[in-house]
């Protein structure tokens, strides 16, 4: 494609040293352009979620990937000191268009930007600054050059100084090293031939980089820091590969990146008010090396601009007009994306005894970027579908996803569920929906958002999850619920799948099912719901609780199911415990705060006809490993409070530092029971421990018998 540097700019919102200007009703063609086929609508980005990736470079540059596709440059003039001054009188330019194709840019300290899809493949691009004022350049005739193919497995990539990528996986973090610095493809181009070294173990956070081998990683609510100081084929560290930590009040963040020098940029999560997004982006910069005591010579942090919001997800991602729906309906996929196109194909996770399959073949669909509302956190985002699932008349009951993907790679899934649309099988499993939405920080809010203090939170269901997992390993919380599902279908065990709302809508779809499954952390619950569930358990019910902290904290439906409040009107969580209804009068066990954290295995303390054909005896330990970690952890139950089951009910104890989980099987009327495993790891043992799988599989049979 011949060069082009026509740049049209709308929408100049800032004036110089105020803050970055929105960008709208753009259009920018340079010899970095995709092809037109792949442009679709240019009515700009989202200035609710207007940023799906952001880096910083060298010189205070800072680069963009916008919503809409767009490669915006930015400059922050006052990097060194932190003064909220910008070059192009604050306003960002867009130099490329095409973007949304790489999921991580990652710039150098001269123009260049390495630039990776999902499917591991990197490009070389170099942006040669003409003046930096206006952010007028050209782009190098080799930028887009693909230098490496399929790199690897890795979940994240970060680096992109000196020619340095860094892979994360499970296994571990991963060095590479672009030595051409030119565009060349091929081994020669690569230190040691693009093979990559293993440089250390796996990392539990969020990692970043900067010049001179600095990586940082974002770990719970610590900013650490370590130096790596090895060659491309031996690794080494500064201090041992001992971190030093620059803050412990980094968890509440959208975004942290590094520029040089010691600055770093960041835009927290909205505080005080729901409906605000998280905009600002702030400066701080320390001193001192890494493996060393820094200070921060410029005290707490500085905002220097605003509308810097950010949504990772707005590359591509969507959500179900219904959390469920019945073999033989349509189910209504709400999709927005810069994407020209993306596939839709519908898989079965699991349902009644069949594992995972592909049930609706790939039909392509054209993209459109869809604009958020400003209530969108509390009312949904009214985006229209874009595609209906037919759901087949032969579908049976289970939990189904719908995997959106574009031709480079990116993929975002919807998971629903099918309920049953005949006779019932005998089990039956609650999807536990709230729970989600509880933890669900797509927009800059969840439950726990900080800086929300005496508030109420409404947050609706009617957006896309951050359950998808576009970049990062699987959530726990879904991970532990599929591994039940499909260990339950590889074991051919007949149950149908319903989630939150229905047992908050009625409770007579219970009565024909021996049992009802909850999941690996049932926490939130309305009181419609408890109530059906004690009626149940009343008329001889069978409940199988194979998590913790279940049943806990008590919300409320709103918006016909679509939107759900946590907390009371004056900010504070509403515990069904605090009002005389623990957890422990239905499940025997209830959640045990000492023990948050802690991973152990269990403890056999009696024999018992649930622990037939395990081979375990009192004293016995099972559940010391596991996909979560072992198996009585993370958050853990115990008897604790009145209600609960008695010493003689407690098959085995966690070893958890500070009491961990009790097993407990409890009778109750009518030839009902219930069996609490009391831990939120506990499902995550089914891969890796045999007398695990055995006691499940002892107590649904009991259900079944």
């Amino acid at each position: 494609m011949p060069r082009r540097n026509v740049i049209r700019l709308g929408g100049a919102l800032a004036v110089a040293g105020t803050g970055i200007a929105g960008v709208s009703a753009l259009s920018a063609m340079t010899d970095n352009d995709v092809a037109e086929s792949q442009w679709v609508d240019p009515v700009g980005p989202d200035p609710e979620q207007r940023f799906v990736a952001l880096t910083a470079a060298a010189d205070g540059v800072i680069y963009g990937v916008q919503s809409d596709g767009t490669l915006a440059w930015m400059r922050h003039e006052a990097w060194r000191d932190g003064r909220p001054v910008w070059a192009n009188d604050g306003n960002a330019r867009v130099i490329g268009t095409g973007w949304l194709k790489y999921r991580w840019i990652l710039p150098g300290a001269d123009g260049q930007i390495l630039a990776l899809t999902a499917n591991g493949d990197v490009a070389w691009h170099r942006y040669i600054l003409t003046n930096p004022k206006t952010g007028d350049g050209t782009w190098d005739q080799r930028s887009g050059s693909v230098i490496g193919q399929k790199l690897g497995d890795y979940w994240h990539w970060f680096g992109g100084w000196d020619g340095v990528l860094y892979g994360v996986n499970g296994h571990g973090l991963y060095r590479f090293r672009y030595t051409a610095g030119d565009g060349t493809a091929g081994p020669d181009g690569w230190a040691q031939a693009g093979r990559p070294l293993r440089i250390s173990n796996p990392l539990s956070g969020t990692p970043f980089a900067a010049a001179d081998g600095q990586i940082f990683e974002i770990d719970g609510a610590r900013l650490l820091l370590r130096r790596y100081t090895g060659s491309d084929s031996a690794p080494a560290w500064a201090g041992g590969g001992k971190p030093i930590e620059l803050g412990d009040a980094w968890a509440d963040q959208r975004w942290v990146c590094a520029g040089e020098s010691g600055v770093l940029y960041s835009i927290d999560n909205a505080r005080g008010n729901l409906i605000a997004r998280a905009g600002k982006l702030r400066w701080r910069r320390y001193s001192g090396p890494a493996g060393q005591e820094v200070s921060w010579p410029y005290g707490e942090a500085r905002d220097i601009s605003d509308g810097f919001t950010i949504e990772r997800l707005a590359r591509l991602q969507g959500y179900a007009m219904g959390l469920a729906t019945t073999s033989g309906k349509k189910l209504g996929l709400a999709v927005s994306t810069g994407h020209s196109h993306y596939s839709v194909t519908v898989s079965r996770l699991a349902s009644g005894t069949q594992p995972l399959a592909t049930v609706a073949e790939t039909q392509r669909v054209r993209g459109r970027l869809q604009h958020l509302p400003g209530s969108y956190q509390q009312d949904g985002c009214g985006w229209t579908a874009q595609y209906e699932v037919k759901v087949a008349d032969d579908w049976r009951s289970g939990l189904y996803a719908a995997r959106l993907q574009t031709d480079d790679g990116t993929h975002f899934d919807i998971p629903f569920a099918v309920r049953p649309a005949g006779d019932p099988n005998p089990v039956a499993f609650l999807w536990p929906t709230n729970t989600y939405n509880a933890y669900n920080e797509w927009g800059g809010h969840s439950q726990y958002t900080e800086g929300l203090e005496g508030q109420q939170r409404t947050l609706t269901f009617k957006r896309p999850s951050i359950f998808s997992n576009v970049d990062g390993p699987a959530d726990r919380r879904i991970t532990g619920d599929l591994m039940l599902l499909k260990w339950m279908s590889s074991e051919r065990i007949p149950f149908d799948c319903y989630h939150d709302h229905d047992l908050h809508e009625a409770g007579e779809w219970l009565d024909p099912y021996k049992a009802l499954i909850l999941a690996m952390h049932p926490e939130y619950w309305s009181e419609q719901m408890r109530r059906n569930l004690k009626r149940y358990m009343e008329n001889g019910g069978r409940v199988i609780y194979v998590g913790g902290n279940g049943i806990y904290e008590r919300v409320t439906f709103g918006n016909a199911g679509g939107a759900l409040t946590f907390r009371r009107p004056d900010g504070e969580r509403d515990l069904f415990r605090n009002s005389g209804q623990p957890e422990h009068e239905l499940l025997g066990v209830g959640y045990h705060e000492p023990s948050f954290g802690t991973r152990a295995a269990y403890k056999v303390l009696r024999e018992h006809p649930l622990l037939k054909g395990t081979g375990l005896k009192p004293g016995d330990l099972f559940g010391e490993t596991g996909s979560l970690g072992a198996a009585s952890g993370w958050e853990a139950d115990r008897r604790g409070l009145v209600g609960g089951a008695s010493a003689e009910e407690v098959i085995a104890e966690g070893l958890n530092p500070r009491g961990g989980a009790e097993m407990i099987f409890r009778r109750g009327p009518k030839d009902g029971w219930v069996f609490s495993a009391g831990s939120i790891t506990f499902t995550g043992a089914l891969q890796t421990d045999r007398a695990v799988r055995r006691l499940l599989r002892n107590v649904i049979d009991l259900a079944l018998g």
